[in-house]
């Protein structure tokens, strides 16, 4: 362990997300917690931290850190919410506040703000309000302004009350305001199970009609799964219930069949652990189940996000899920990995965790590009081939002529005849392999040769090949071999 920091007094960490937040180029180390003074303390329990911000050494970040407050149960995001280009720490808070904190933890103009249903600020005894003790807001710019909104799916609570009555949906601009068309909190059709494990309704936001404006996709305790237009009109809404009290994870949004539209992916579980029909389901960009979905899971189903990766690096895209029983799945889908029409490819976004919707790059993308060995373990004298898998993920043709270079290491030599590739122009100088050319309309090139093993000792063997994309920069991609590896059988035991 690098480091370590805990509250005070016992408690969770629920959230974590990484950001920079004071604008040094570096990432800092975002958390919320759940801190548990009134257990510990009674009912008239000290001030304890919840907001927590590290620089990468375990150092706090300069300012009020960390900051007291009500508990978060919820997921943080992180991005910047002012125009400052600095990130802000964004959360809810276990009452009816919602937040957000500049570097140095203190609270941005015009927040926290105090969510009731159809205003900013109410009385707790007269007004119903909307609370955030698991929420999980989202930032996007949805007007293009440069500033993001804060979106948050809350729990209705009844003037007076306690009891969760609703899911209400809710957009704010940059200065805690209501954004327009979200004056009154849109809200679900009640709550179909209320004992526990409740979603933390996490929105995910991408564009889905191909309007160049995104939408907002949230699935709610009424057992739908909804989008949203930025004016707070309904695009769609889904039952993925098939007649079971279930409630869904968060989606995820990328083309997982190869027809250039985004598909919705979350799956669904049984929060009282029976046997509702589970499964991952997948939706069109209309709402419609795509053909052969969901795809069944074991009970009681799967309550984190899906992620959308390549994760075995053939170039192809996987969906992946893990279920509440510790099971994960993967799938593999017949459609190319492109990251650029992959808009909220995993939970919270990203794998900084920052909830921050970005548009997607609209240039040419090189970086799904990728290498490998069709034989990964050649002995003496044995040749094997090298695939080069040159990816444009982006959404416009690569017009850029690429370079690219390949240096054999020593223990191989470059087989004379055998480099070939589709398009451009490939040459071969010893054991340097040239390829020039541009992609143009093509999503995908394959440049392939063969090399021979020429030692006879176990040798890892690593083959790095340098890409000159010119508008992005050198990249590199590498396959690695194990030359001389020694066969193990296992033995094979019938009982």
């Amino acid at each position: 362990v690098a480091w370590s920091s805990y509250a005070s007094d016992p408690s969770e960490v629920r959230s974590v997300a990484l950001a920079d937040i004071d604008g040094d180029g570096a990432l800092e180390i975002l958390a919320g917690t759940v801190n548990n003074t009134v257990k510990y303390h009674g009912s008239n329990p000290p001030s304890s931290p919840s907001a927590y911000a590290w620089h990468a050494d375990g150092s706090p970040v300069s300012g009020t850190w960390p900051i007291a407050g009500s508990a978060i149960y919820g997921a943080i995001a992180a991005g910047d919410v002012n125009g400052d280009s600095h990130a802000n720490f964004v959360t809810g808070r276990d009452h009816h506040y919602l937040y957000a904190y500049t570097t140095t933890g203190d609270v941005l103009a015009g927040w926290p703000v105090a969510t009731f249903l159809d205003k900013n600020g109410g009385n707790t005894r007269t007004d119903i309000r909307i609370v955030h003790g698991s929420s999980a807001p989202a930032l996007a710019d949805l007007d293009g302004d440069g500033t993001a909104e804060y979106i948050v799916a809350g729990a209705v609570k009844n003037p007076g009350g306690q009891a969760i009555q609703n899911s209400a949906l809710l957009v704010l601009a940059a200065d805690g305001s209501r954004y327009p068309g979200w004056e009154t909190a849109i809200q679900g059709n009640g709550i179909l199970y209320d004992k526990n494990f409740l979603p933390h309704q996490e929105p995910s936001i991408a564009d889905l009609d191909g309007d160049g404006q995104p939408e907002i996709v949230v699935s709610t305790y009424d057992g739908r799964i909804r989008a949203y237009h930025a004016d707070g009109s309904m695009f769609w809404a889904f039952n993925f219930t098939m007649g079971d009290a279930l409630f869904a994870s968060e989606a995820v949004i990328g083309d997982i069949n190869d027809d250039s539209e985004p598909e919705i992916i979350f799956g669904s579980y049984d929060p009282t652990f029976g046997d509702g029909a589970v499964g991952l389901w997948a939706l069109t960009a209309h709402g419609s189940p795509l053909p052969g979905f969901p795809l069944p899971v074991g009970n009681p189903g799967i309550r984190a996000a899906p992620t959308l990766a390549d994760l075995d690096n053939d170039g192809d895209l996987e969906i992946l899920a893990a279920t509440w029983d510790g099971k994960v799945y993967v799938w593999d889908v017949p459609t190319p990995y492109l990251p650029a029409r992959l808009p909220w490819p995993t939970g919270r976004h990203d794998l900084r965790r920052s909830a921050t919707f970005t548009k997607l790059q609209t240039g040419s993308d090189l970086r799904g590009s990728s290498k490998f060995a069709v034989n990964p373990a050649p002995a003496y004298g044995d040749s094997t081939t090298f695939v080069i898998r040159l990816h444009n993920g982006g959404q416009t043709p690569s017009t850029t002529t690429l370079h690219l270079t390949d240096t054999l290491p020593s223990g191989l030599s470059y087989v004379p005849g055998s480099l070939s590739a589709p398009t451009g122009v490939f040459t071969a100088s010893g054991n340097v392999i040239r390829w020039r050319g541009a992609m143009n309309d093509r999503t995908m090139v394959d440049i392939t040769f063969r090399a021979l093993v020429g030692i006879t000792a176990v040798r890892l063997i690593t083959n790095v090949a340098w890409i000159d994309t010119g508008e992005q920069g050198v990249i590199s991609r590498t396959a690695l071999l194990i030359a001389n590896g020694l066969p193990v059988y296992l033995p094979l035991v019938l009982r």
